[in-house]
């Protein structure tokens, strides 16, 4: 057995086989079979062998971002998914934590913002952003266009 304990600020989720962000954090923390070429090197006997490995959050932080990584790797090079994903105004994490072991972080977050890159490519296009007001009103900032939105239009 070994654990490794690293901080946790943001989360890095691959959206490739993941049609909602909670199922995305389920793939994330999913055990991962370490066989073959991938195998574990035990640092006591320093053999490889098989082996396990799954990442749950430890300690969680007092605010959470999430970077949704919209590509995948082809044979063509990387290309960008054009899928729809949803979430919640609300995620709680205690699905995604060690057991017991939470730390004194929250485990319920409550969505303020969310940037969106709009355009086909990789390689170009055009990024936005929708953020919550104190009083709950969302807003969609593009360059200098500030207008009030609906949560939907944001989910």
């Amino acid at each position: 057995t070994s654990t490794s304990i690293e901080p946790c600020i943001d989360l890095s989720l691959g959206l490739h086989k993941a049609p909602t962000v909670h199922a995305a954090l389920g793939l994330f923390t999913r055990a991962e079979l370490l066989k073959g070429e991938d195998q574990y090197s035990c640092p006591e006997c320093s053999a490889l062998v098989d082996a396990t490995k799954t990442i749950l959050v430890q300690s969680a932080p007092p605010v959470l971002a999430l970077h949704l990584k919209r590509f995948r790797h082809g044979r063509h090079g990387a290309e960008k998914l054009g899928q729809m994903v949803k979430f919640d105004e609300e995620l709680d994490l205690a699905d995604f934590c060690a057991e017991d072991d939470a730390g004194d972080g929250p485990l319920s977050y409550r969505l303020h913002a969310a940037v969106v890159h709009q355009g086909s490519s990789l390689h170009s296009g055009h990024y936005c952003c929708y953020a919550r007001a104190p009083s709950g009103v969302w807003h969609s900032y593009d360059d200098g266009s500030v207008q009030q939105v609906s949560a939907q239009r944001v989910l």
